[in-house]
């Protein structure tokens, strides 16, 4: 008669939940943190796409609508002057919401492991 397969599968099974959980810490600081790295990086350069900063600051000193009189560039000046800090405010709160994040995601692991210590601990010494 043939033995079972339980045991052996329930082993390895162990054996690969074990090494993936002290495996974590290794992987969430080093690949894991360069991927959130590059999320930020690409998140804030997205943001700036998005908000079309570098453009408005490129034709800063274009007149806008093809104006060549002094009062029609200097109303187009300070128009998009006023869009560009408009612009770059979104695109400062976006860096600083990015930053948040990332060090959110540094912070993160070391204390879910501590609440779960703590957590440990509250329930065999209650």
């Amino acid at each position: 008669m043939k033995s079972s397969q339980s045991p052996l599968v329930l082993k390895y099974l162990l054996a690969d939940l074990v090494r993936e959980i002290l495996f974590l810490p290794i992987w969430w600081y080093t690949l894991g943190l360069a991927g959130m790295a590059m999320w930020c990086a690409c998140s804030v350069k997205e943001a700036a796409q998005t908000t079309g900063l570098t453009i408005w600051v490129k034709n800063l000193f274009v007149p806008m609508y093809g104006e060549t009189s002094i009062s029609g560039k200097l109303i187009s000046f300070f128009m998009r002057l006023v869009m560009v800090i408009g612009r770059g405010i979104a695109t400062f709160v976006w860096i600083i919401i990015a930053i948040f994040l990332f060090a959110l995601y540094l912070l993160i692991l070391p204390l879910s492991i501590l609440g779960m210590f703590f957590h440990g601990l509250g329930m065999v010494f209650v």
